[in-house]
């Protein structure tokens, strides 16, 4: 417990001095502390990873109307993230990330999402942020792909079926990307201890392989047609 006295501390020290800040000056406070409560959503401990996710939730509410577009940046930011927790292995941080979801969703006014978030359909949710923005597709690939090394193979799991949905908009708009993913699937599919999560970086690899190369023939074939006309 020794080593987890100086971040405990911290976020209590610092929640107690937000409720004692009016709005006005809690919000300006939030902006500049989100970024450094991120690097605590993936703690090793649960109570840090709870604690913090709880806090930025709270943070949330504090945030005036000057303030809202700058957080729903952040929130962006941290999409990802909250939404893979809802898988962690802890309840108490699932629970947290369930409410920080809901709370950014009715940040961005999402009806849809804060209720696919109350159900915890990660599938479902995972469908509906590509749905908003699929220009962000890279951005998830990228933010996901250090989960497939989590320490929980329940996180694990839900990056790889979040990656691959993300991923499969990537085919024939960013190579490079692509295939540092496969290889990344590669390594995971012999590492993996889980014979289940395996086989669904196997199954995934596969699809986003194929897909590739799909599309690639067919920005070929598209090439050679106006070569001919």
């Amino acid at each position: 417990m020794k080593s987890l006295l100086p971040e405990m501390t911290a976020l209590d020290t610092f929640h107690n001095v937000l409720g004692q800040l009016k709005k006005k000056e809690a919000s300006s406070m939030a902006l500049k502390a989100v970024e450094r409560l991120w690097k605590l959503f993936d703690a090793r401990e649960e109570c840090l990873r709870e604690r913090s996710i709880s806090l930025f939730k709270e943070l949330l509410g504090k945030t005036i109307r000057k303030d809202k577009e700058a957080m729903k940046r952040n929130s962006w930011k941290v999409m990802v993230r909250l939404v893979l927790h809802i898988s962690d292995e802890a309840p108490s941080v699932v629970k947290a990330s369930k409410e920080a979801v809901v709370a950014i969703a009715e940040l961005f006014k999402w009806k849809e999402f804060k209720e696919l978030a109350q159900k915890e359909e990660i599938w479902k949710m995972s469908e509906f942020l590509l749905a908003k923005d699929s220009s962000r597709a890279e951005q998830y690939v990228l933010e996901s792909q250090p989960y497939l090394l989590s320490p929980q193979a329940s996180m694990r799991e839900a990056a790889l079926r979040f990656l691959g949905l993300a991923a499969r908009r990537l085919a024939g708009r960013n190579e490079a990307t692509m295939d540092a993913l496969l290889t990344e699937l590669g390594l995971m599919e012999t590492r993996e201890k889980d014979p289940s999560i395996a086989a669904l970086a196997a199954q995934t690899g596969l699809i986003l392989t194929a897909l590739k190369d799909r599309r690639k023939s067919g920005l070929s074939l598209r090439g050679l047609c106006r070569w001919c006309r």
